[in-house]
């Protein structure tokens, strides 16, 4: 949602209806402060009107999204199927629009081919009617974005609705990696105007940020459960090693022998198993990822999980650290089971012997 419409939406107070906006003035003495923030990698003016579009054959309630010489969407441009993003720097109004997969089969259209749209005005006037072309086809796996959003040149809009050349219906704001939007938010809401307001994504999408973040809660607990099933597992190898030597560890004892030099033995064995099991462990759980990543052989249903695949992220240093985690946290698991050598005597074992 954020590299479709911003981390920012400044837009106006009033509240508006449906996908209608009200105007705000773009003065480009506020938009060149918000631009200076650190913080910001790009700004671009956009509006929103409903409408009707129609084919030959049908017709389907869309919204015409406009955006201005500087717009870039990366969850359009990386998700287009089919033709190209139209160019909106030109002196006049470009006609090429982008649709959905969703209105592209809805509508039984072909790439090229005009489009008539109807944007309804308050009665007793008439629709207005703007035929437009059909330059890309798209497809996110958002809902939201692909049953209607066509997106195509803000001075379409600005001519329909009436609107003089520095109003718009908001602006979106993107950010640098790793910024917060909440805190990047109320510094632009300092520097723009009292009438109009700064909206981070994860206000006007909480419920799906949550559902993101039920996410990060279950692989925490699938990462602390591993461990500890990993603490108990190397345990009793070490323990059981420790049972069936008793002997030896007694005959080592008798000849001189300390609690600590045996004691290290049977660690370093033990760490010796650790790493052999990472080994496999990093061969299977890296290598199933790679071939996941190439080759997306785990396809999931794009309606609800909002991808057609299972999308695959590898650092190094992720791996190297939860490699190193396990390497230390099992090694100190391993100290208890090991003061049972400290409870061994070497009368006792070697007669037992």
């Amino acid at each position: 949602m954020t590299s479709y419409s911003g981390e920012i939406q400044i837009r106006s107070y009033q509240s508006s209806v449906g996908w209608e906006n009200i105007p705000i003035q773009a003065s480009e003495d506020w938009l060149n402060e918000v631009s200076k923030l650190p913080e910001i990698d790009r700004i671009q003016k956009v509006s929103n009107r409903a409408g009707i579009v129609k084919s030959s054959l049908f017709f389907e309630g869309a919204v015409f999204k406009g955006g201005d010489e500087n717009y870039h969407s990366p969850a359009l441009e990386k998700s287009l199927i089919q033709g190209k993003f139209p160019d909106f720097s030109g002196e006049k109004p470009s006609d090429s629009i982008v649709i959905s997969k969703h209105l592209y089969d809805l509508l039984a259209v072909e790439e090229g081919e005009r489009l008539a749209m109807y944007f309804f005005r308050p009665s007793p006037q008439a629709p207005l009617l703007r035929y437009f072309f059909v330059s890309g086809v798209y497809e996110t796996g958002l809902e939201q974005i692909d049953e209607s959003i066509i997106v195509g040149d803000i001075r379409h809009l600005t001519r329909i609705n009436g609107w003089e050349e520095d109003e718009v219906g908001g602006v979106e704001l993107f950010l640098h990696p790793r910024y917060d939007m909440e805190e990047v938010a109320q510094k632009v809401r300092d520097l723009v105007p009292h009438d109009v307001d700064a909206v981070s994504a994860r206000a006007m999408y909480e419920q799906l940020f949550q559902w993101v973040e039920l996410f990060d809660i279950n692989i925490v607990i699938i990462f602390i459960v591993m461990m500890i099933v990993s603490a108990i597992n190397i345990s009793s190898a070490l323990m059981i090693m420790l049972l069936e030597r008793t002997p030896m560890i007694g005959l080592l004892k008798a000849l001189g022998a300390g609690n600590r030099q045996i004691r290290n033995i049977f660690l370093q064995k033990s760490a010796f198993l650790i790493g052999k099991g990472l080994l496999w462990g990093n061969l299977f759980g890296v290598g199933s990822a790679l071939i996941q990543k190439h080759f997306l052989l785990l396809q999931l249903d794009q309606s609800i999980y909002y991808v057609s695949h299972v999308p695959i992220y590898l650092n190094v240093w992720h791996v190297v650290m939860v490699n190193a985690a396990t390497v230390v946290f099992c090694l100190v698991c391993l100290l208890l089971p090991a003061l049972y050598i400290t409870r061994i005597q070497p009368a006792k074992t070697i007669k037992f012997g």
